[in-house]
């Protein structure tokens, strides 16, 4: 694997993962990982299972002390030397398509391995989506919009929503941890707005505790409008305009 596409790949990670502003141009070779990301101890375990999941190797504890993470090109010589491959290459030649009834058991599978740290970081196995049987999501399914992202024959992504009163309700953005920060989130909501019909607005919960997601749905323009609870979980709320509402609102102007 190639050095500039592991700091590419790198500077990915500390820009969505670590809570980073979101500003890549700011993040270069130089970066002290300590001083300028603030690499606690739990960030530093986070880092090291991510980068290992990514890259796939196997970094210890020791490889990632704040002497080997001096800066970005330190850490990407650190993996380069121990032998990175791309696991997660290829996305580009992945297919969104709307999901088969066949297809729901995968996608709910897909659902708890997507969730589960979640659950892990919340402290609670048992939040909505790790429980969701079937025949709810059947009734999602039968009532609204359920997309998948489909690579080399196996879905590992999909989105779903819900249109009530001229507002999409984009729940269950979901993508397989072995291929996650490769866009196809990003890809994922795009196509989904682009299906939704008739619909004035976009909403969508996301958790308070993960400002990577907040971020994600800010870079697609949704904006926050308030915060609730849900099973005992602080969520976010987002909101967007549809391109007809934000085309009206001009018009107005």
């Amino acid at each position: 694997m190639q050095r500039d596409e592991i700091m590419q790949r790198l500077t990915r990670i500390i820009a969505d993962r670590l809570g980073s502003t979101g500003d890549r141009s700011g993040i270069v070779e130089e970066s002290c990982l300590g001083r300028d990301h603030e690499l606690n101890d739990a960030k530093r375990d986070e880092l090291r299972a991510e980068l290992n999941k990514v890259f796939g190797v196997s970094l210890s504890a020791e490889d990632l002390s704040p002497d080997a993470m001096a800066d970005m090109g330190a850490l990407a010589d650190l993996i380069r030397a121990r032998g990175a491959v791309p696991v997660q290459a290829g996305v580009e030649s992945g297919v969104i398509r709307s999901a088969r009834a066949e297809e729901l058991g995968d996608v709910l599978e897909l659902q708890r391995r997507a969730f589960a740290a979640v659950a892990e970081r919340v402290g609670d196995m048992e939040i909505a989506p790790m429980v969701q049987t079937m025949p709810d999501i059947i009734r999602e399914f039968e009532s609204g919009i359920v997309l998948v992202y489909e690579q080399g024959g196996r879905i590992v992504g999909s989105v779903r929503a819900q249109v009530r009163d001229s507002v999409a309700h984009v729940g269950r953005l979901i993508v397989d941890p072995r291929w996650q920060h490769r866009g196809i989130g990003t890809r994922l909501m795009r196509e989904l707005e682009n299906r939704v019909e008739g619909c004035a607005s976009y909403e969508l919960f996301t958790g308070e505790e993960f400002p990577e997601l907040v971020r994600l749905y800010k870079a697609l323009g949704y904006r926050v409008v308030g915060t609730v609870l849900m099973d005992a979980v602080p969520m976010v709320m987002m909101s967007k305009q549809s391109p007809a509402q934000q085309h009206g609102t001009r018009r107005e102007r």
